[in-house]
């Protein structure tokens, strides 16, 4: 429901931000970690999720987020 309610169309990024050029692997390790973490927790799901996402902001995904929504800008310069 909270992707389909926060969609974004055509979100699709045709370069790669350098930050994953250089730290793709370790973001992708935190993700699947993440993602692994929450399915079987039997805890706290907002106090998962946050050390979660600070992990992974921590490890560069700050960086990633930041250059490709420059990326995207640049290639749907349409969009908000």
């Amino acid at each position: 429901k909270l992707s389909k309610d926060n969609a974004v169309e055509d979100a699709y990024l045709y370069d790669i931000p350098e930050i994953e050029r250089n730290s793709g692997k370790v973001l992708q390790d935190i993700t699947k970690e993440g993602f692994t973490s929450l399915i079987v927790s039997k805890g706290d799901l907002d106090k998962e999720y946050e050390s979660f996402k600070k992990k992974y902001l921590d490890a560069g995904g700050q960086k990633w987020i930041e250059q490709a929504t420059e990326i995207y800008k640049k290639e749907h310069p349409d969009k908000k």
